[in-house]
């Protein structure tokens, strides 16, 4: 279809931007949605490369932007920045954390990188040090969606639940979804005692994320202490359904025995 969007470009005299150069540099197993296979949907990933290429190449010339405050080392920087962050997401995150700390090294008081060493730490569990670095632009709306998820998981690691929980339906109202984002919002919503907000959260977390066992169960645990025994059941036959797409998971398996055991097992189908 994209040659015949830039035929009638051409005829309408209007700017066209073409994704496939940044798709074939960023791979397209990376920037597609199922491994590559969905021609459909980009990864987050790869939605942030092609904002920062459209704003550096497009938005930014048009607003006057090129020759004013986004020009010289700070477009580089940006650029940068961005490559870094999609290397954390998708390539070798040792290689890529020692990378964005010679960046910092480099250029110290330069916000974007700042913003990518608050996601290593994050990721790490350095959650006051990703807080201090993620703080310093009083926005978090500035954040890409993989440093606004850091961000929430350091707020419920730190006791902000509330904040977490902001953050989380934020993405999730700007359709930014992942098991990450549910995962977050799944704890904060328990440890906020908002059980009926938590046992979906928590469902769709696993779904997106069928290794991780521990969100099928706490989903399976609220249900339970809900009394919703028909609505445990039917997730139950779900999991079933599905356990061959998890890892072995014994840990969370036999802790699920002993809870159900422990909860009348025999009250659900």
């Amino acid at each position: 279809r994209l040659p015949w969007g830039k035929h009638g470009a051409d005829q309408l005299q209007v700017q066209v931007y073409d994704p496939t150069p940044a798709m074939l540099e960023f791979t397209q197993e990376r920037a597609l949605e199922k491994g590559g296979r969905d021609l459909t949907h980009y990864t987050l990933s790869f939605s942030d490369r092609l904002f920062d290429e459209l704003h550096r190449t497009h938005i930014g010339a048009l607003s006057g932007m090129d020759d004013a405050g986004d020009s010289g080392d700070d477009a580089k920087i940006a650029q940068v920045a961005s490559q870094l962050e999609a290397l954390l997401g998708a390539g070798d995150f040792i290689h890529a954390a020692r990378e964005v700390h010679a960046a910092l090294a480099r250029t110290p008081q330069a916000l974007p990188v700042i913003d990518l060493r608050g996601l290593v730490r994050s990721r790490i569990g350095d959650f006051r040090g990703a807080m201090e670095d993620f703080s310093r632009r009083g926005d978090d709306t500035a954040l890409s969606p993989a440093m606004r998820i850091g961000l929430a998981e350091a707020k419920n690691a730190l006791g902000d639940q509330e904040g977490a929980l902001t953050v989380a339906e934020k993405l999730l109202e700007d359709e930014y979804e992942s098991a990450d984002i549910y995962r977050v919002a799944a704890k904060a919503s328990k440890h906020l005692g908002r059980t009926e907000e938590a046992i979906p959260f928590a469902k769709q977390a696993y779904r997106r994320d069928r290794g991780d066992l521990s969100m099928a169960l706490e989903a399976m645990k609220l249900l339970i202490d809900k009394g919703r025994t028909d609505e445990a059941a039917e997730w139950r036959r779900e999991i079933l359904e599905n356990i061959g797409d998890s890892s072995s998971g014994a840990f969370e398996t036999c802790l699920w025995a002993v809870i159900l055991t422990a909860t009348e097992w025999e009250t659900i189908p």
